[in-house]
């Protein structure tokens, strides 16, 4: 038995440590690029801190390049982005910009991938170590769908129209006698439509919202402990979410949100349930549906 525990953390631990194998470009693409809201701006820029922004009277906007070229007619900077072309623009005349590579890094801001120790894939093998430190120092894993009934506040102010999906959902459970804290992360994908002129122009976003709750059992306040506790498990507790718009390149975490979570499960066996749950903050309502897996009691160096 106790064979076949540790080799079910090893299988829960392998696809993380997997990826460390990948190997990150140095040469990738930027994703995402800025342009100054205002009517005399006529460019795009390669990042917000760009000189040739330094004259912008109106508010930032990130979006694709596709939609900076497509949407709003923009050129490329020829101050941020390296060999912009004949065809590239400036708004910034009194800036004098002799491209350098090493300016070029410096502006940019510092990210994950210029650590020399998560080179070569590494960010693969730090996500993958914290992720089997988690699931070794947990007792529960939850693994469902997800659906924002109202959708986490987007980057800008007028929608005019959003079609929401289905999200992902997992979240480890650290059991305290009757109450419990629980961590994990919620991804979500949109569409939304922010010209009234194009009412079937629809930009992409998504969002990743890692949570923290501590969840109390109601159990013990609902049953008799003189008779058969009750087999269904609600729990309840406070919440406090970190959202983040396309993390992965690199965006801040710059969403708080703090309300309540619930959580109502039914059992299945000894070790797995169904669970019914509920997040309200100030940032998104969701409903979740999905498994709840209680994996181990106790740590594998106390057996």
């Amino acid at each position: 038995m106790k064979l076949f525990r540790h080799l079910t953390f090893l299988f829960l631990a392998l696809p993380f440590f997997c990826f460390s194998q990948n190997n990150s470009n140095a040469n990738d693409s930027i994703d995402n690029v800025f342009i100054c809201l205002s009517e005399v701006s006529k460019t795009f820029h390669s990042h917000d801190e760009c000189i040739g922004l330094e004259t912008c009277e109106g508010k930032l906007k990130e979006l694709s390049e596709e939609i900076a070229l497509r949407k709003y007619d923009r050129a490329v900077c020829c101050i941020c982005w390296t060999n912009p072309g004949d065809d590239c623009k400036n708004d910034n005349p009194n800036a004098n910009y002799e491209y350098e590579e090493e300016d070029e890094e410096r502006r940019r801001g510092v990210f994950l991938e210029d650590f020399w120790w998560l080179e070569g894939g590494g960010i693969y093998t730090f996500v993958g170590a914290f992720l089997g430190s988690v699931i070794l120092l947990s007792n529960e894993v939850f693994i469902g769908t997800s659906y924002s009934v109202l959708p986490p506040k987007l980057s800008v102010k007028e929608i005019f129209g959003i079609k929401t999906s289905l999200g992902f959902s997992l979240l480890f459970r650290k059991n305290l006698k009757k109450d419990a804290v629980e961590y994990g992360f919620n991804y979500h994908s949109f569409e939304f439509n922010t010209d009234r002129n194009f009412p079937d122009f629809y930009e992409m976003d998504d969002r990743f919202m890692f949570s923290v709750s501590y969840l109390h059992q109601m159990n013990q306040h609902f049953s008799d402990y003189r008779k058969k506790p009750l087999k269904v498990k609600f729990f309840l507790g406070p919440l406090v979410t970190f959202g983040s718009q396309d993390l992965f390149n690199n965006q801040e975490l710059n969403k708080f949100g703090v309300g309540i979570t619930g959580s109502l499960g039914i059992p299945l066996g000894k070790q797995v349930s169904i669970d019914l749950r509920s997040d309200i903050t100030n940032y998104s309502t969701e409903v979740k549906l999905g498994l709840r897996w209680f994996y181990q009691n106790k740590y594998p160096w106390q057996r």
